[in-house]
């Protein structure tokens, strides 16, 4: 049965429309896997405090916030942060006076005593370097000036937190977990286009 030329043609062309359209749609989904990938995500204060991490909830409308960055710090990091909050009712309770103990959850061993420091704000990081790969429990301790209750006895809160073995690169690293998924995503979507050609050209030969 003889084939009209003008529908082969017409058939070819939206072969071809198909191939450029599946090229140009797995390009697109690599790039933005890639973006995804590297976005790090780092705490930092939203309106008036930091957000994410634990809250404890306190007596008369206290809350203490603890956000670590990272999240689970590696033992010897100098770059490691251990941001608090200390919050009324929601809102900052500044003009604070804040101590910090650092104890090794299994032995109970104090590895840091930072006594109490005044703090007209109250989200407040500090730099620390944990010691050991090991559970920690932080305490803190929070007077608060304008509080007569409260600044002659203390709000205290505890927070578990784990310092991880420097070599351990995972753990607590999202964009790597993620870069490597791309990187192992790569090959099979670059793949694609060329598929997709090789199935085009098959085509035209079948035509």
């Amino acid at each position: 049965m003889e084939q009209n030329p003008c529908l082969l043609e017409k058939y070819r062309m939206r072969r071809r429309r198909i191939c450029a359209i599946n090229s140009r749609f797995s390009l697109t989904l690599l790039l933005i896997m890639l973006t995804i990938a590297v976005s790090p995500t780092i705490p930092a204060p939203a309106q008036a405090h930091f957000f994410g991490g634990v809250t404890q909830d306190l007596a008369d409308g206290y809350q203490i916030l603890f956000v670590p960055f990272p999240s689970t710090p590696s033992a010897g990091d100098n770059s490691t942060r251990l941001n608090f909050s200390i919050l009324k009712d929601g809102q900052n309770a500044d003009n604070v006076y804040v101590a910090l103990t650092i104890k090794e959850k299994e032995s109970g061993k104090a590895e840091e005593q930072l006594p109490y420091k005044w703090y007209e704000f109250s989200d407040i990081s500090i730099p620390y370097k944990f010691q050991k790969v090991t559970n920690y429990v932080i305490t803190v301790e929070a007077r608060v000036n304008r509080d007569p209750k409260y600044l002659a006895t203390p709000l205290v809160a505890n927070f578990d937190i784990r310092a991880k073995d420097p070599n351990d690169i995972l753990s607590d690293n999202p964009p790597l977990v993620r870069l490597m998924g791309v990187v192992f995503a790569i090959p099979a979507i670059a793949s694609i286009p060329f598929i997709k050609r090789k199935d085009c050209q098959g085509s035209k030969v079948a035509a």
